[in-house]
């Protein structure tokens, strides 16, 4: 189990983690989403000790990560994937980590195979694509056999069998009772891999939940068809619903469907289809953070000048 209390991190003026509190349990993958700048890769450093924080706390099965006797035992973690001596053999490059870490070396070729590297272990690891370095990383986290495992943009590189790999494997290792924290930008892979999720922006809790939980707290869009279209467009007007005309329908965010429908029926306009579309965890993503981005692109609706 991964206990975050009250965790703050300062770098200078900067608030990077902002009194941040939050519990990864065994038995499920969690998944650990924020914009960019969220906070995300510092709590995660500050979990392994790279960082020392501000005040608070992070535990580790009850204890800080430098307290741990054997810590490749009982944590792996994949932060970086390039994070290697580029000179070493894929083997080379694990068999350092077991002597340096008292786990036999007959490990090193059973994480290999467990990944899919077997064949090109003795090649140069410097010399790996970014989804080789991934599938390496993954099987140095899980050279201790450790009961808690971290990762953070595992799947960046990967090919689609990758992704599919790495999803179907964490879902193996939570089932076999391991805490597993995967932290990534890619929402529509999250939502296949992750069954909780924990969302941070500008160092802080936002929410935590399932995505049916957090798919809750989102606005679906709500499709709409009548035949009584100037009488719905006034309705709009007095109500101040977000909504844009479509050929034969209206489309409106924001807004629930019963309250639409119930408005609909009070103004006597009568309705020939009144449909929400499910809120997607991107969807939930992107409006429960929408106040923490701190990098905003510009729309262009009329398309890209040339």
């Amino acid at each position: 189990m991964i206990e975050v209390q009250q965790l703050t991190k300062k770098f200078g003026d900067t608030l990077a983690v902002d009194d941040l509190s939050f519990t990864v349990k065994p038995g499920i993958v969690t998944g650990f989403l924020g914009p960019n700048g969220s906070g995300k890769s510092t709590t995660m450093r500050l979990i392994l000790g790279l960082n020392s924080p501000t005040s608070g706390q992070a535990l580790v099965n009850g204890k800080r990560f430098a307290e741990l006797d054997s810590p490749l035992r009982e944590v792996g973690a994949l932060l970086d994937a390039k994070a290697l001596h580029p000179g070493r053999s894929a083997r080379n490059h694990l068999r350092s980590l077991a002597i340096s870490n008292r786990i036999p070396v007959t490990r090193v070729d059973e994480v290999l195979d467990i990944v899919g590297l077997s064949e090109v272990a003795n090649r140069r690891a410097g010399d790996f694509s970014l989804g080789m370095s991934q599938r390496l990383g993954i099987a140095a986290a899980l050279l201790g056999d450790p009961s808690i495992l971290m990762f953070d943009e595992p799947i960046n590189g990967l090919d689609p069998e990758g992704i599919r790999w790495v999803r179907d494997f964490f879902q193996q290792l939570a089932d076999e009772g391991r805490t597993v924290l995967v932290s990534s930008h890619l929402m529509s892979e999250m939502a296949l891999t992750a069954e909780h999720f924990i969302i941070i922006g500008r160092g802080k809790l936002i929410t935590e939940g399932t995505k049916e939980e957090l798919a809750k707290s989102a606005v679906g869009t709500v499709h709409l068809r009548t035949p009584n279209r100037e009488l719905f467009k006034d309705l709009i007007a007095t109500k101040q619903w977000e909504a844009r005309e479509e050929a034969d329908s209206f489309v409106l965010e924001g807004v629930p469907a019963n309250t639409i429908g119930d408005e609909a029926f009070a103004a006597g306009i009568v309705l020939h289809e009144l449909s929400t579309r499910e809120v997607s965890l991107e969807d939930a993503f992107m409006a429960l953070t929408e106040s923490s981005v701190e990098y905003t692109g510009r729309r262009n609706r009329k398309g890209a000048q040339k």
